[in-house]
C-alpha cells in the first residue's frame, strides 16, 4: 500500500542518533517525532537547524511541559486540562495540540472518550486561540494489526464529532495501513522508515 499525500509521515526516532536523522532527512522525511524532551535536548545544533518539525509523541512531565512548548511544533499526548492551562500561560506562538485518548489500555496515557468533550469545552473556554486541532491514540501493541482497526474507527469518529478538520495520529510500524484505511492522516512511524 503507498501511503497517500494527505498522509503526513513522522519519523519516530527514540534511541537513534543525529547521524540516522540526517539521513532519513535527506530522504524527504521532514517531521520527527521524540519520546524524550531530555534526547531531544541532547540533539546537536546541526540536526536542530535543519528544517524539521518537532513532534513530542511521548507521556508529558508537568515539570518540562514549559520546555517541550518551546521545543516542540506539535504535542500529540495531551491528556489533562493542567497541561493545556499550562500550554495557554506561556503564550504565543502555541505548539499544535493534540488529544490522547485512550480506549481501555490501563498501560497507555490518555483519556477516556466520555471525557473527551469536557475537556475541549474548558479548554476552549480558558484560551480560544490555543489550536487544539485533533486526537491521537496508541492501541495495544497486537502482531495482527486488524485488531485494532475498531479503535482507529471510534477516534475517527470522535475527531469528527469534535473538530471541523481534525488530525488524527494514527499508526505506527506495525498498523498504518490499517489506520490510514480508517481515516488516519498523521502516521508514526519508527522501524520501518530506517529501513527505507
Amino acid at each position: 500500500m503507498k501511503i497517500p499525500s494527505g498522509v503526513r509521515i513522522i519519523a519516530a526516532v527514540k534511541n537513534r542518533n543525529d547521524s540516522e536523522l540526517e539521513k532519513i532527512h535527506s530522504k524527504g522525511i521532514q517531521d520527527f517525532g521524540e519520546n524524550k524532551l531530555q534526547e531531544h535536548l541532547n540533539r546537536s545544533e546541526k540536526i536542530k537547524s535543519k528544517n524539521i518539525n518537532w513532534h513530542f509523541i511521548g507521556r508529558i512531565q508537568m515539570n518540562k511541559i514549559k520546555k517541550i512548548s518551546k521545543e516542540f511544533k506539535f504535542i500529540h499526548s495531551i491528556s489533562r486540562f493542567s497541561e493545556i492551562k499550562q500550554i495557554s500561560k506561556l503564550g504565543p506562538p502555541y505548539p499544535t495540540c493534540l488529544i490522547q485518548i485512550n480506549l481501555g489500555d490501563s498501560s497507555k496515557s490518555g483519556i477516556n472518550p466520555t471525557d473527551l468533550k469536557p475537556l475541549l469545552d474548558v479548554s476552549r473556554k480558558e484560551n480560544p486561540e490555543l489550536p487544539i486541532k485533533g486526537l491521537m491514540t496508541m492501541p495495544p501493541y497486537t502482531t495482527n494489526p486488524e485488531e485494532n482497526r475498531m479503535w482507529f474507527r471510534e477516534v475517527k469518529k470522535l475527531g469528527e464529532e469534535n473538530f471541523k478538520k481534525p488530525l488524527l495520529s494514527m499508526g505506527t510500524t506495525q498498523d498504518w495501513k490499517v489506520a490510514i484505511s480508517e481515516g488516519s492522516n498523521i502516521i508514526r512511524l519508527g522501524r520501518k522508515i530506517f529501513e527505507f
